[in-house]
């Protein structure tokens, strides 16, 4: 399962919003009750650790990264109101039940969630807020069906299948054995029985050196590539040296390569053309703040003023 990092992770000049969802967690969530700083959190040998001195370190150690997130936030949230921008809830429901969907069961997802150190609560909020910035980015691009098209003919190759194998393999460390492999391989049984007993590849050992389906263009090295591409399906190899030993392959399957058919991948190019097109979020939160009235009050944040500096002229 992806992680939420990788999936849905906006990041803010360099920040990431899990590091603000923490700091919530650290600081206290708006609206909560006001707390007493001067009671202990800890006790170490009958001596007190107070909410002030946690406190006083977390901002020494992460104030100012702390502090960014909250001014992107703010301004993000800002932006999107006064641009009358809408989120529904079911978009967020539809996000959420997309990364549900990549746990093979509830038990593995509430892992997950606290691996991340979330609550679904929390995901909901984090999801609610990252959709923002991402209307926002996209805000000003045309959507248009044109322009939709227009992105898919200049970048068809992205959206087509490219030409793919599924290959069986031997690996072993030295070509005398290799060349003595090959000579007993009679039969498709022969090719996995001597895989399993064989092959020093670890990961398809076990399953008769059967490998994954791959695309033939991405092949390494191009010793493989060239020779996995001249045979026929069903046909052995003889031993090729690759930078891990010598590998002794057969083509189990080939699918030709398909060009894309725009209607049926309409929805995937539309999304393509909207993440390309879309303003950088650095960038987006540096526009924000040039237009925005910030006062740093205490000089030990005045470098966060960079933040929203112009960038150079080109």
């Amino acid at each position: 399962m992806r992680t939420i990092t990788r999936a849905w992770a906006v990041v803010l000049s360099g920040v990431s919003l899990v590091g603000l969802l923490a700091a919530g967690v650290a600081f206290g969530a708006p609206g909560e009750t006001a707390m007493d700083l001067s009671q202990p959190v800890v006790t170490v040998n009958g001596r007190a650790i107070t909410r002030a001195e946690l406190y006083r370190r977390l901002e020494e150690t992460g104030g100012e990264r702390v502090l960014a997130d909250l001014m992107a936030r703010r301004l993000i949230e800002d932006a999107f109101d006064t641009a009358g921008l809408k989120l529904g809830d079911s978009e967020v429901n539809a996000a959420i039940a997309q990364m549900k969907a990549q746990a093979p069961n509830e038990a593995q997802w509430q892992a997950f969630l606290a691996q991340q150190g979330m609550t679904e609560a929390d995901l909901r909020s984090y999801l609610t807020f990252s959709l923002k910035v991402k209307r926002l980015a996209e805000k000003g691009v045309d959507t248009s069906d044109a322009a939709v098209r227009k992105f898919f003919d200049d970048h068809i190759e992205q959206f087509g299948r490219p030409e793919t194998v599924v290959l069986s393999e031997i690996v072993l460390r030295d070509e005398a054995k290799a060349r003595r492999v090959r000579g007993l391989i009679k039969t498709e049984a022969d090719f996995a029985r001597l895989a399993r007993e064989q092959s020093v590849a670890t990961e398809t050992r076990e399953q008769g050196g059967v490998r994954p389906e791959e695309a033939l263009a991405d092949m390494q090295p191009e010793a493989l590539r060239q020779a996995v591409a001249a045979l026929a399906v069903g046909r052995v190899s003889q031993p090729i040296q690759t930078d891990d030993g010598w590998r002794i392959v057969k083509l189990d399957q080939r699918h030709a390569a398909e060009e894309a058919d725009f209607a049926q991948v309409k929805d995937h190019v539309r999304e393509a053309y909207l993440a390309a097109s879309a303003k950088q979020v650095p960038a987006l939160i540096g526009e924000l703040g040039r237009a925005a009235q910030i006062k740093i009050v205490d000089p030990r944040y005045q470098g966060l003023s960079r933040m929203f500096e112009a960038p150079p002229a080109q």
